[in-house]
């Protein structure tokens, strides 16, 4: 029969249909790009002296920050991309191989007191990326 041999055929290519290229864009440039179509990657280059504004909220039952916070001020210190995927983000040092960091980031909460009372602090250590060959 040739019918199986047809229908494996299609099946494979169906497989093999290639994923959509993903949308490249500059960090700066996020504001003015629209909406990327659903199911297309993003990949937003970030460059050295980019600057992106954390905004930290915390909220709960037991303690909250106050409203209209301003944000802490980031700033970029060497060339990176954040590659945005099917609710993922991961990081490349060249924008194509987006695999595993060299080092892990980390995020420490602690507290403590001062003679001044109770104190808590936020530490977060980005992951160190793997160098672009």
């Amino acid at each position: 029969m040739k019918l199986l041999p047809t229908l494996t055929s299609l099946f494979l290519l169906a497989g093999c249909a290639a994923a959509p290229a993903p949308q490249v864009v500059r960090a700066t440039e996020l504001a003015r790009m629209g909406v990327a179509p659903e199911g297309q990657p993003l990949v937003i280059l970030f460059e050295p002296g980019d600057k992106i504004p954390l905004a930290v909220t915390v909220e709960g039952p037991l303690v909250r920050s106050p409203d209209g916070l301003a944000p802490v001020a980031l700033e970029v210190k060497q060339r990176f991309y954040l590659r945005i995927e099917d609710g993922e983000m991961r990081t490349s040092a060249d924008g194509v191989s987006f695999s595993d960091p060299a080092e892990p980031g980390s995020l420490a909460f602690g507290f403590g007191a001062t003679k001044d009372g109770p104190t808590a602090s936020v530490k977060i250590v980005t992951p160190t990326l793997k160098s672009a060959n």
